[in-house]
């Protein structure tokens, strides 16, 4: 695989250049992710669930470029890696992230898995509780009650959402798209009121331990901006997720 990488890499940056359409950030980045062998490898043998999930990959992450057959998805991807073990994730998020972890459970909130359709008030009093997330308007659809949720068992895909609980009232939510080895973040919010006890950081924490209980190898929360202007990408670092490049074989 990596001799294979490093065969195509020159060319792989000779035309991106050419097109000028891309930053060079984002070269750079491609570069060091495939030196340093952080490529996201997806397997689904289901080509239902393959199918679907190339789509939204497509949409979410700006285009491929294709070089001797080899597809790179342009936009490096914000993907935690399943690590052996719930103390190697501790260890790669650093003293604050854990320091959030535990602010949580002292303040009596725990995470699991829910049921969607129980939980339709707590969800639709987490969307309204703030008008502007990171910086921007929430959308009009948080306004609206929440729908129920048919089937979260799929024939493409399956669903799982994961919550955050204080005194069995759900104040976080965080949505799971499951393809294969790979989890795609639909969405994760917390009740504003909640969030300085690191509700948010907690919930990851425990997607992290679903990974490793279930045997999944990428959790993605869409790409990662440059961090130092980014307050998404910030916090997506301090849980633990890093920028990969995907690689479609």
């Amino acid at each position: 695989m990596k001799q294979l990488l490093n065969k195509i890499l020159p060319n792989f940056i000779r035309q991106i250049l050419i097109k000028q359409k891309y930053k060079k950030q984002n070269i750079s980045i491609h570069k060091i992710n495939i030196k340093e062998n952080n490529i996201v490898k997806i397997k689904c043998h289901n080509s239902d669930k393959y199918n679907l999930l190339k789509s939204m990959l497509y949409k979410s992450f700006g285009g491929i470029i294709e070089i001797e057959q080899r597809k790179f998805y342009f936009h490096p991807i914000a993907v935690i890696k399943q690590p052996n073990n719930i103390d190697e994730y501790l260890k790669l998020i650093g003293a604050k992230s854990r320091n959030m972890n535990k602010k949580a459970q002292k303040n009596g909130i725990e995470c699991k898995e829910f049921n969607w359709n129980d939980n339709l008030d707590d969800i639709y009093n987490i969307n309204i509780s703030s008008q502007v997330r990171q910086g921007r308007q929430m959308d009009k659809a948080y306004q609206e009650y929440p729908q129920k949720v048919k089937d979260q068992k799929r024939d493409d895909f399956d669903i799982v959402f994961i919550g955050a609980f204080k005194d069995d009232i759900l104040v976080g939510y965080y949505e799971l798209y499951i393809y294969g080895n790979f989890i795609m973040t639909n969405r994760i919010l917390g009740h504003k009121e909640y969030l300085k006890y690191g509700i948010m950081n907690l919930m990851v924490k425990y997607c992290v331990e679903y990974m490793i209980k279930n045997n999944i190898k990428y959790l993605n929360y869409l790409t990662m901006q440059n961090r130092q202007n980014n307050s998404l990408s910030a916090f997506k670092y301090r849980v633990g997720f890093r920028e990969y490049s995907l690689l479609e074989l």
